[in-house]
């Protein structure tokens, strides 16, 4: 993407309907414009956006002409004269569909033990599937201030990347708004909407870490909030740097194309990495989430506080994650050798 436009903050709000299996959201992006532009070039894909317009610090708003370009996964915004360089917030409005492709914003379901079908809506933007979700800036080192709202079914529950800052309703739904993030690339953002149930917190020094369930699959959660407890004390000692989330959260997901993805502080995982049976599992089943749970936690210093610049480096940010997953877990069970 050019360069010459650079945001600084985006104030997300999202209302997912699990039942229409579609999204409204809506959102203002404070931007950095570098030199005099007439348009601007963000990534957008499978979104319909309904409107854009922007503001300075002075004068009125002005709408931007919105042009899908969706070969390049790219949204052109023209305004008929040109933005000085300074400090911009552009407002857009846009909706989408909470796929099946178990990328971007999507659908996951699952039975319950009475086989009963039900659905929950997860997040998997890595490398370049935030575009799914919001119109953005899809790049690794395009980091920016993340200030995201849900605005959901009261009956169910809402997890982003930090803490729940309030929680109101408003017309018969809940709204949900979390605490800003640091500065984060677009591939780590995460929200979890659905009937999910948390194990009770345990203090890691200043951190909550809690692992998330479908109901009745909360009993297979001990073990990897063992894992991720000793892995996370591991990490911030072995670095010298505090775990940068204000909370950690690590969450089954049903449906989940990878293994584990490590969004900053809502860490989402197959349920078969996160959840099992101590009495029951093979000692290569607990191996695999003790070694999952410890890589995705080393990501929240390496990937997640120092990112690559661009997908080409990913090796490195993977197999250093990989590096560290042994040492966590050869801390935590010397042993197992």
């Amino acid at each position: 993407l050019p360069r010459h436009v650079v945001p600084i903050r985006y104030d997300l709000r999202l209302e997912p309907d699990l039942t229409a299996t579609s999204f409204a959201g809506q959102e203002t992006i404070t931007l950095t414009v570098h030199q005099p532009t007439s348009e601007i070039v963000l990534n957008a894909i499978e979104l319909d956006i309904t409107s854009a317009q922007i503001k300075g610090d002075s004068g009125p708003a002005r709408q931007a002409t919105i042009a899908l370009d969706a070969p390049l996964q790219r949204c052109h915004l023209t305004f008929t004269t040109p933005l000085s360089p300074g400090t911009w917030r552009l407002t857009t409005a846009f909706c989408g569909t909470l796929n099946d492709k178990l990328r971007g914003f999507y659908r996951s379901t699952y039975k319950d033990e009475r086989g009963a079908t039900h659905s929950l809506a997860a997040t998997q933007f890595e490398a370049t599937d935030a575009r799914r979700a919001f119109p953005c800036w899809d790049e690794p080192d395009f980091k920016a201030v993340f200030a995201t709202t849900l605005v959901i079914d009261p009956a169910l529950t809402a997890v982003s990347n930090t803490t729940i800052a309030s929680e109101t309703l408003e017309g018969g739904k809940k709204v949900v708004r979390f605490a800003d993030t640091i500065k984060l690339s677009t591939y780590l953002v995460a929200f979890i909407v659905g009937r999910i149930e948390p194990t009770e917190p345990v203090m890691v020094g200043q951190t909550p870490l809690r692992l998330w369930a479908v109901p009745g699959k909360g009993h297979l959660a001990r073990f990897g909030q063992d894992i991720a407890a000793a892995s996370l004390s591991f990490f911030e000692s072995y670095y010298g740097i505090p775990y940068p989330g204000d909370k950690l959260d690590l969450l089954a997901i049903p449906d989940f194309a990878s293994g584990a993805m490590e969004n900053l502080g809502a860490i989402t995982y197959r349920e078969t990495a996160l959840l099992v049976d101590q009495q029951s599992a093979t000692h290569g089943e607990l191996e695999r989430v003790a070694d999952v749970v410890a890589h995705e936690n080393a990501h929240m210093w390496f990937g997640d506080l120092v990112t690559m610049s661009w997908w080409n480096g990913l090796w490195l940010n993977e197999a250093f994650a990989t590096f560290m997953e042994m040492l966590a877990v050869d801390a935590w069970k010397p042993e197992w050798k």
